[in-house]
């Protein structure tokens, strides 16, 4: 009889031949996109992919990548293009090797769009009865941060209009 393992452990083992061990990098690149290349340039530029190839330097075979970059139109590239050593050595420094050799870029302003992942998403109206409850129930609290007072008076409401529409 087996045991139960964990889905972390079975997980590498299924997709290895997919996927081999080029997107365990990419994704490390895509959650620290931001922290990598601040965040200022985080929004004007994303990476697309990675590019694997094969360099032969002095006899020994050495991989190198090329990161492709999702840019919002030509105008950004151009500007971006100045700055391509920079990023190279940025990425670099992230990845703690020299792995990196070359940055291209994909004009792709689809990709910049202001989705936050909430389409068709619309704030709840809450019912004034559900105010007056939160209200009085926040009366009772004792809590100076105003900011945290006016979140959980939001929370709160949210709370009673979603258990009143069940």
């Amino acid at each position: 009889m087996s045991k139960p393992r964990s889905i972390s452990a079975v997980v590498p083992k299924l997709t290895k031949k997919a996927f081999g061990q080029k997107s365990g990098l990419f994704g490390k690149l895509l959650t620290n996109w931001a922290d990598i290349v601040g965040n200022t340039l985080a929004s004007r530029i994303k990476p697309a992919e990675l590019q694997y190839q094969t360099q032969t330097k002095n006899g020994e075979k050495s991989q190198k990548i090329v990161v492709a970059l999702y840019v919002r139109d030509g105008g950004t590239a151009l500007e971006i293009q100045y700055q391509t050593q920079q990023l190279i050595e940025k990425i670099n420094m992230f990845l703690g090797y020299n792995a990196v050799c070359d940055i291209r870029f994909v004009q792709a302003p689809e990709q910049f769009c202001a989705d936050t992942g909430r389409a068709g998403y619309s704030e709840p109206v809450i019912p004034e009865k559900s105010k007056q409850t939160v209200e009085h129930m926040m009366e009772n609290l004792d809590i100076e941060d105003e900011e945290l007072k006016k979140a959980l008076q939001e929370l709160g409401e949210y709370i009673i209009t979603k258990n009143a529409e069940q």
